[in-house]
């Protein structure tokens, strides 16, 4: 469809002199060079946001277009040769919109197929700057991600992904939002990775984050980490098929309390957020379309040691499953 575009765009007068069929072939020409600069538009939002935002051409205009006297297709008016000479330009640009969005979608698969090889990719080709919030904005925004390989790439304890984690957490905002949607929203966009120490460093970054926004929910950030990590645990047991001897409402709010009152979250809280869960799954928006396999679910139920988590606190069993 576009080769055709352009095709019609560029393309010469006819041999027919007569004025019908002129005003016919201009018409053509400028609905088909319509077509592309809608088409090129769309290409340049899509490909702006993979830059950060940042322009993807300057903003072009018919004198940086060089021309001969005769015009693009020989002889003609001054209006026909800056005519010709925007076809052109929006040809030429619509051009480099279409290779930029290729070289996107090779970036795209090689993150799917190895996330530190896509990173690698975007920064050779310049598609991304090298800074941890951009790398952030490439993973929230792009297209095609697999969430599974984005969870895990935050997950990693290099300097680099590390920085990477931490911006893309603090991009968002938990401000006067209640505790369980905070943990949907922040885990709508990727897929809890299926190590211990990757879902301890994100659910510690994301407790930090939750915090800051509502300094006087929890009386420290640690208490909001226990409790991050027991809803992901409850959100397994209660959701995944392979755990038959189900968590208690009881089991919940018993595990989540200490003996000091103030260093737990409040019993009605700890209900509120039990009730939250079991009734609605948290999950990513594309889960009905790409459920975990049953291999990535036995394995969270061991890591997160959800046998065994009757009569001791998410603390401790949290810290069984660290070891």
């Amino acid at each position: 469809m576009v080769n055709s575009l352009s095709r019609l765009a560029q393309g010469t007068a006819n041999g027919d002199p007569s004025a019908a069929n002129a005003s016919q072939n201009i018409a053509l020409k400028a609905l088909a060079l319509q077509c592309l600069v809608s088409v090129l538009r769309s290409l340049g939002t899509w490909t702006s946001k993979q830059r950060g935002n940042r322009p993807v051409f300057p903003d072009l205009t018919v004198a940086d277009v060089e021309v001969d006297s005769g015009g693009v297709n020989g002889g003609g008016t001054e209006a026909d040769v800056k005519e010709d000479a925007k076809v052109v330009t929006q040809a030429n640009e619509f051009e480099k919109a279409k290779a930029l969005k290729v070289t996107m979608e090779s970036a795209v698969a090689k993150f799917n197929m190895k996330p530190s090889s896509g990173i690698k990719f975007l920064f050779e080709h310049n598609l991304v700057a090298k800074e941890p919030k951009a790398v952030a904005q490439f993973l929230r925004d792009s297209p095609g991600l697999d969430k599974t390989m984005i969870g895990d790439y935050l997950g990693q304890h290099e300097e680099f992904p590390l920085a990477v984690m931490h911006a893309f957490v603090d991009a968002l905002s938990f401000k006067d939002m209640k505790f369980d949607k905070a943990i949907r929203m922040f885990l709508n966009g990727f897929r809890l990775p299926g190590e211990a120490q990757k879902i301890d460093r994100i659910m510690e970054k994301f407790a930090e984050r939750y915090c800051r926004d509502n300094p006087n929910l929890f009386k420290n950030a640690d208490t909001a980490y226990i409790l991050a990590y027991a809803v992901i645990m409850l959100n397994t047991d209660a959701h995944n098929p392979m755990v038959t001897n189900k968590m208690s409402k009881s089991d919940f709010v018993r595990m989540n309390s200490s003996s000091d009152v103030d260093e737990h979250a409040p019993a009605e809280l700890l209900e509120e957020i039990y009730d939250s869960i079991v009734r609605e799954e948290i999950k990513l928006k594309d889960d009905d379309s790409k459920r975990e396999r049953p291999e990535e679910r036995s394995s969270l139920v061991s890591i997160l040691n959800l046998g065994g988590f009757r009569g001791r606190g998410a603390a401790d069993t949290k810290k069984e499953s660290d070891e």
